[in-house]
């Protein structure tokens, strides 16, 4: 796959917002991130019902990977009841357990001093350390909102995985046509 230039800009006017974002979280960037995901995975639904050939390949591979990890990684969504019908207890539907939400717990912590007096929703102003009493008056600051911080990267890496998939799939679709067709007769 090559990258043109005006791809490249792109990509990295992408990455710069959605690093701000996650800066600055804000329970109404967190939905929306999540639903541009969800519009991207409904685009390309109807883009596989739609294209055919290598689109198609592309289009059906982003939806079912994208789909799939905004599926499971939903705290609390459709994926939780579905799947204590089939008889998971849904302690175990806990998304702490996935790769991507443990990297973005250390991002986190990383970027907030002491997570934990942070409550989730919205920004929230804590102490940005302890301090004893009697010294020094304590200064707040705004820490950013878990939630919506894990909404942003998940929908983030819904999107990446799904990219990624779909040219998985669109390069496995034009081997496959290149290994099943016919040797052309020498002349």
């Amino acid at each position: 796959m090559r990258f043109s230039v005006k791809m490249l800009l792109v990509l990295t006017a992408m990455v710069a917002v959605t690093l701000v974002c996650m800066m600055y979280p804000a329970n109404l960037l967190g939905s929306a991130y999540y639903f541009a995901a969800l519009a991207t995975i409904f685009v390309m639904i109807v883009a596989a019902i739609q294209l055919r050939g290598s689109r198609r390949a592309f289009a059906v591979s982003f939806a079912i990977v994208a789909g799939g990890y905004l599926w499971v990684s939903t705290p609390s969504g459709p994926s939780s009841a579905a799947l204590a019908q089939l008889g998971v207890p849904v302690t175990q539907l806990n998304n702490s357990q996935l790769l991507t939400t443990m990297l973005m717990y250390c991002c986190y912590e990383a970027y907030v001093d002491d997570p934990s007096v942070v409550a989730a929703g919205g920004w929230q102003s804590y102490p940005p350390r302890r301090v004893r009493a009697g010294s020094t008056p304590v200064e707040y600051v705004l820490a950013p909102s878990l939630t919506s911080f894990l909404t942003i990267g998940h929908s983030v890496f819904a999107v990446s995985f799904g990219w990624l998939a779909g040219i998985l799939g669109r390069r496995l679709h034009t081997k496959g046509n290149d290994l099943f067709q016919s040797p052309r007769p020498s002349a």
